[in-house]
């Protein structure tokens, strides 16, 4: 082959490759990512008469734009105003770092959206806040124009959806191993060896009477150094509840797991040492999957909060 024509052969080679790894990579740009979190949106505030009731409206606009969107988990406008109403909380304006953990506890949420609208100099601005329950980091976006805060609610929502998938990653913790959590257990509690525990949690999920939430527990309490017992006359402090797994819809190719445990902790006497709940989302390919491990995320979580408890 004569020099000339192999340098144009390497050339084309060259071009060839170098087109296939553009597109390559803008193909793997154009794939639809997917938020493994759940999402609640509070109202956002109205700020001044002009604005009046916009905040509301805003707020549903842009659960609808996330709903359609397909990529996200969302809780429902209903349920979450019953959440707020029980708590007796103010959803305007940011919240505090105790009533996001209620919120989340409640909802299964992970993410909260809030935010405000006003105008000034003619222009409307709409201001989103996103905020991670767990790790309380805190991301923003805003937009504004010559029409109405309703009216930007569907640009608002384009750039929320790409906020969610670019900052998952500082908005969400690492996932709550059972590994990890019982290290951090065993470190803070010491030794629990002469403490006994009952742990009875009647649970119904999706095709499976199989209690992960206890069965969650029990391997946590047994593994910190609990004494796990069979009856709750031999016990020092009984752990007693309910927990239900069920279908949540589908999040692209995943489906989502919805789970809540609720518990109450007595101890010897029957004194109640405390009462708490957890509600968890997971996605998985199987809906059966996705209810056993949101069920045993529940589980974990409340260990976390219920051990140090049996310490006192």
């Amino acid at each position: 082959m004569k020099k000339s024509n192999l340098l144009s052969f390497l050339m084309a080679v060259l071009i060839a490759v170098c087109s296939f790894n553009v597109f390559a990579a803008d193909k793997k740009e154009e794939e639809p990512q997917e938020l493994a979190a759940t999402i609640a949106i509070l109202p956002f505030k109205a700020k001044g008469m002009s604005v009046k009731d916009q905040g509301s409206q805003i707020a549903d606009l842009l659960l609808v734009s996330l709903e359609t969107d397909g990529r996200f988990s969302m809780v429902s406008r209903e349920y979450l105003q019953k959440i707020l109403d029980s708590l007796q909380l103010s959803a305007s304006g940011l919240i505090s770092k105790e009533s996001q953990n209620k919120i989340g506890q409640l909802t299964g949420a992970k993410i909260l959206i809030t935010g405000s609208v006003f105008k000034s100099s003619n222009k409307t601005y709409v201001i989103a806040k996103i905020i991670g329950v767990e790790t309380s980091k805190v991301v923003g976006c805003s937009v504004k124009g010559n029409s109405s805060g309703v009216d930007l609610a569907e640009e608002l929502g384009k750039k929320v959806a790409k906020l969610l998938i670019a900052k998952n990653k500082k908005l969400l913790p690492a996932p709550l191993k059972q590994n990890n959590l019982i290290d951090e257990l065993k470190k803070q509690l010491g030794d629990v060896s002469g403490i006994k525990v009952y742990v009875k949690i009647d649970e119904t999920a999706v095709n499976s009477i199989d209690p992960a939430a206890q069965t969650e527990l029990q391997t946590i309490l047994d593994k910190v150094g609990f004494t796990i017992v069979d009856s709750r006359g031999k016990a020092d402090f009984q752990i007693t509840g309910e927990a239900f797994g069920e279908n949540g819809g589908k999040i692209g190719a995943f489906f989502s797991g919805v789970a809540r445990a609720e518990i109450k902790v007595l101890d010897k006497d029957g004194k109640i040492v405390m009462i708490d709940r957890q509600t968890e989302v997971v996605p998985a390919l199987s809906i059966n999957i996705a209810c056993k491990s949101a069920l045993q995320q529940a589980g974990r979580q409340l260990a976390k909060r219920i051990l140090p408890r049996l310490k006192k």
